[in-house]
């Protein structure tokens, strides 16, 4: 079937959207088939229908080798300026006209849309600072992140007005990173908007380090405390908040608490899970077991804290047994970093250096605390029925995204050929989604079943946002569960909002990242996942 208008032009991430923004710009709608039509006959000559531009800004010639960027005018006006409107094709490294590889397409002024070849901020659209290419995703994390109901055009509406509103009072901020100043991040304030755990959300950009006409890429959100732990890279090398020389440091500590903890496999199942640690379970375990402990001395008295500070040290109990069945507690020097972050202000850390692990017997520890009085252990759950999966509750994954998402991410690897033959054709990939959800349903009617049969089937992990158990289900996506092994798990969450319990999708994992978020709670104790060890 032969592609018409922009398709014929490139790859195209915002099918549903860029008619809308046409038609907020223009104030009306417009004929699709004299639209297409009149794409494809500039399109049919387009060495001489289309504007050039190399990654400086600068008009060349259709000839030039150094293509960055073009613009189509696509023969509308903008509704209160009368200025042209055209549409906006980049490519991720410049190269002659005919060989480009196009990607697109934003709608704007000439001058809007020239201004993503800019290092500042344009006094247009957002995605004239950065190159977005869909919303529709932007809008769906929006939705989860919050638990309110985002639509693409409410999320780009949003999303505008805080990019505005933050030009305004210079709180759009850009980090530097230290070592290599041709790394940064952008970011500002998503306005009135909180993630479920009450922390703001932000809108995160990133500095494009290749040459190219797109200085910035993306619009990630994350929330503030999630976009300081990235900026923490910039300044000082470290994991989560403990800081170290060097990578080789790092790596050095880890081997020996593994070496010194009961023997556990640390490391990733799956060989083309690529990390620089060599212990990378290990490594999220202790981050996150950090985090949960200083979370819950929040709310505690300074009596009942789990993380004990004395002479500028502070110990904490790792959760961990040596090979002799005692207690692991890590020390470390308490060290507070803090940066000036233009657009932002003073962003401080306090983080733990010189980390040292003993068993709770030696001299280093026996000397400061009795055993009644060692640092306690992280808490997740209060009742145990908590880490119990109800199968009696019925299950929903009404939200295709969620195997969209799966599937992109290579977490089903089982789709992912199929998946990119009609990624870039919504018909064929509605039709390949609705059969994957199909394969989900069927599956978990399968796990269902085995999970009344082996209440230990879902395992549980903790939801570090809201501080809420999950349950990871495995996913059967052949015939004979018993003769394989499951294809991914399922994130479940309890929602009680309405007048049933049940489990509702939220996405999926590959079965190391099950692993590993399991592992914070506890080693897990089940077959499906047990193989990987």
């Amino acid at each position: 079937m032969e592609k018409n208008g922009f398709l014929r032009i490139g790859y195209i991430g915002n099918l549903r959207e860029y008619p809308q923004r046409i038609r907020e710009l223009t104030g009306s709608y417009y004929d699709y088939v004299a639209f297409d039509s009149r794409i494809n006959e500039l399109w049919a000559n387009k060495e001489e229908n289309v504007l050039c531009y190399n990654a400086n800004g600068e008009q060349v010639d259709a000839q030039s080798d150094n293509i960055a960027l073009i613009l189509i005018d696509i023969g509308m006006k903008h509704k209160d300026t009368e200025e042209t409107l055209y549409a906006r094709f980049t490519q991720t490294t410049p190269s002659s006209f005919l060989d480009a590889r196009w990607m697109g397409v934003q709608i704007g002024t000439e001058e809007e849309l020239l201004a993503v070849l800019s290092d500042e901020p344009a006094d247009g659209d957002l995605t004239s600072f950065t190159y977005i290419d869909s919303f529709q995703p932007i809008a769906r994390l929006l939705s989860d992140l919050t638990g309110e109901t985002f639509t693409e055009v409410t999320c780009r509406e949003l999303l505008q007005t805080s990019f505005e509103s933050a030009k305004e009072t210079d709180t759009l901020a850009i980090a530097t990173n230290k070592q290599n100043p041709n790394l940064q991040k952008a970011f500002f304030p998503v306005l009135d908007c909180f993630s479920l755990g009450g922390h703001r959300i932000f809108v995160k950009m990133e500095k494009n380090t290749r040459p190219s006409s797109i200085k910035w890429f993306g619009a990630f959100l994350e929330t503030e405390e999630e976009i300081k732990d990235e900026l923490l890279s910039f300044f000082a090398f470290h994991v989560g908040s403990f800081l170290f020389e060097s990578q080789s440091d790092a790596n050095s500590f880890l081997n020996g608490l593994a070496q010194k903890a009961m023997k556990e496999n640390w490391c990733w199942n799956d060989p083309t899970q690529n990390s620089t640690y060599s212990q990378p379970i290990l490594k999220s375990y202790l981050e996150f077991t950090y985090y949960r402990l200083t979370d819950e001395d929040k709310a505690a008295s300074p009596d009942n804290k789990k993380c004990v500070d004395f002479n500028n040290k502070r110990y904490f109990n790792s959760g961990l047994l040596d090979r002799n069945f005692r207690q692991i507690i890590i020390v470390g020097d308490i060290k507070t970093l803090t940066e000036n972050i233009p657009g932002y202000g003073d962003c401080s850390w306090e983080l733990l250096a010189n980390l040292r692990a003993y068993s709770h017997n030696e001299h280093e520890i026996a000397r400061d605390f009795d055993e009644h009085e060692l640092p306690r252990t992280a808490s997740y759950f209060k009742d145990y029925s908590e880490v119990v999966f109800n199968a009696a509750l019925s299950i929903n994954t009404n939200d295709n995204h969620i195997f969209e998402d799966g599937v992109a991410r290579g977490r089903l690897p089982k789709y992912k050929a199929e998946y990119d033959a009609v990624k870039n054709n919504p018909e064929e990939k509605d039709l390949l989604l609705a059969r994957i959800a199909r394969d989900f349903d069927s599956a978990i009617k399968r796990a269902s079943l085995m999970a009344e049969r082996n209440y230990k089937l879902a395992v549980p992990q903790f939801w570090k946002e809201t501080g809420e158990i999950q349950f990871l289900l495995p996913i059967y996506l052949g015939e004979r569960e018993e003769a394989e092994k499951p294809q991914c798990a399922l994130v479940l969450s309890l929602d009680t909002s309405g007048r049933r319990p049940n489990y509702r999708g939220e996405t999926i994992l590959t079965l190391d990242m099950a692993y590993n978020n399991t592992r914070l709670i506890a080693k897990p104790d089940i077959f499906w996942l047990n193989d990987l060890v």
